[in-house]
């Protein structure tokens, strides 16, 4: 199964998701915020399941900076804040977008494909 970075503001919601993910057989950190859990990658995580919160002001300059920090592992961005689907770029990109509240089902399909299909840790 995954390492998974979860990357939430909110503790209950870091609590809840968490359990869900490790219910399935997943390996879980949790963080407050994105930079702590970016300058844990070096621990190897599969992905980074990352809420954005309020201090972003756009989607897309979200991703970029998600991406500076975040380079490799595939992402699944959740947030009551997005609409719609990811585009082919952000798809490319190894990104998911999860308007919330999402089906747990929709969650764990997202992070078996995006683990499934992500690059070996070897090519990374």
């Amino acid at each position: 199964m995954a390492r998974i970075a979860l990357v939430d503001s909110d503790q209950n919601c870091r609590l809840i998701c968490a359990a869900v993910l490790r219910h399935f057989g997943h390996s879980v950190e949790c963080y407050d915020h994105l930079a702590e859990a970016a300058a844990s990658r070096a621990t190897g995580f599969d992905l980074f399941i990352v809420d954005p919160g309020w201090n972003y002001r756009g989607q897309e300059s979200y991703l970029d900076f998600l991406r500076e920090l975040v380079p490799d592992p595939p992402v699944i961005l959740v947030s009551g804040g997005v609409t719609g689907g990811a585009n082919e770029s952000e798809l490319r990109r190894g990104v998911r977008l999860l308007p919330k509240p999402f089906p747990i089902e929709i969650l764990r399909d997202a992070i078996e494909q995006l683990v499934t299909h992500a690059p070996s840790s070897a090519s990374r």
